[in-house]
């Protein structure tokens, strides 16, 4: 959500994230686009690298699991 290239709104990426999330479909984001934007220019330059490096620690260890 906030590094791909996306066509749609905030919005269009922000309530599925969230219904993800809580599971529940009727939730919707409990962010407004505004402050999502302004806390996204808030992250330092490191998060997103740290944000790449456990999403792949992750997936290493789904790897190894399927494997054994």
């Amino acid at each position: 959500m906030l590094l791909n290239l996306r066509k749609g709104t905030h919005r269009d990426e922000l309530d599925p994230f969230f219904e993800t999330i809580t599971g529940d479909p009727l939730a919707g984001a409990p962010v407004s686009e505004a402050v999502f934007c302004r806390a996204r220019k808030k992250l330092k330059p490191k998060a997103p690298v740290r944000l790449n490096d456990a999403l792949l620690d992750s997936a290493n260890e789904q790897i190894a699991l399927r494997r054994r």
